[in-house]
């Protein structure tokens, strides 16, 4: 009972130094494997001698299967990394999961910890990408967010008589923040090289957020109308329908921010009734085995 406590506390602990740990950055592994050229697909020497107790082949054989999805889950969640660094997280941490489990398991003798460490290992493995995919969701849920004050500053100079490049040029500058900021960084770069109407098309495509999109289609359809009655009256409909998006973005943020605080609330105490648990726990199973007096 004593070694199956201990397995448990053990696990708790792997996962929280696990999610604890600093960026990978520092990580030799993830560094060495930054540096291979990313054209390439097969793993140099370097992924072999770094982590030596990693098949090759297997590795490899996966990495080059997966890469381009990869690649693509990194780049919706706005990170930088490299699909080898990924890689190296999906087969690095089980492994070490389950030495360190093994290890315990010789000390302890309790089968729990090998079936929890197992079970850690596996979680470990689908961790990464997993992540990757909730980074993606949120960063797109934060750009809906910041989309009507991007597009209402927008509207806001054109009906103050701009021209549409001009008004986009002077939003990207002043109304975008945080997860929007790279796409309208490439849209001012874009809007210096390409035709404005392919810049808007593509700069709108790569948020993926809808109502960026519809918001594009208005202003090129504004664009090829200019400021006549029909082409105003679609930036009226426009501002009123980002308006309305604005007062349910600060609505879901007014419900929101309670339920986070309850939420770490129910994590801080149910952390500590474990603690108390396993503590009263042991002392049962002391006292009951005659430790003690």
């Amino acid at each position: 009972m004593l070694g199956v406590l201990i397995g448990i506390n053990v696990s708790i602990v792997l996962i929280i130094v696990y999610f604890l740990l600093p960026s990978s950055k520092k990580y030799v592994a993830a560094e060495a494997l930054q540096k291979v050229n990313p054209q390439e697909v097969e793993i140099k020497s370097t992924f072999h001698q770094t982590l030596g107790f990693i098949n090759k082949s297997i590795a490899k054989k996966y990495l080059k299967n997966a890469k381009e999805k990869i690649q693509k889950e990194i780049g919706d969640a706005g990170i930088k990394q490299t699909p080898e660094h990924i890689v190296i997280e999906q087969f690095s941490y089980p492994i070490i999961t389950l030495i360190i489990a093994i290890g315990f398991y010789f000390l302890l003798h309790s089968i729990m910890v090998l079936l929890i460490g197992g079970g850690v290992a596996v979680y470990l493995i689908f961790e990464p990408r997993a992540k990757l995919k909730k980074l993606a969701k949120k960063r797109k849920e934060t750009i809906r967010e910041q989309t009507p004050n991007f597009v209402l500053t927008c509207n806001l100079l054109l009906k103050g008589g701009l021209i549409p490049v001009d008004a986009l040029k002077l939003s990207c500058e002043y109304a975008s923040t945080d997860a929007l900021k790279p796409f309208t960084d490439q849209l001012k770069e874009d809007l210096n090289h390409l035709h404005p109407v392919d810049a808007i098309r593509t700069f709108a495509k790569s948020t993926k957020v809808p109502e960026m999109i519809e918001f594009s289609a208005t202003l090129i359809q504004f664009m090829d109308l200019g400021p006549t009655e029909e082409g105003l009256e679609n930036l009226k409909q426009m501002e009123e329908t980002f308006r309305e998006l604005n007062k349910k973005v600060l609505a879901q943020e007014v419900v929101r921010r309670p339920q986070k605080i309850k939420v770490a609330n129910w994590i801080i105490g149910l952390d500590g009734m474990a603690l108390i648990i396993s503590a009263i726990a042991m002392y049962f199973v002391q006292m009951m085995s005659g430790g003690i007096h």
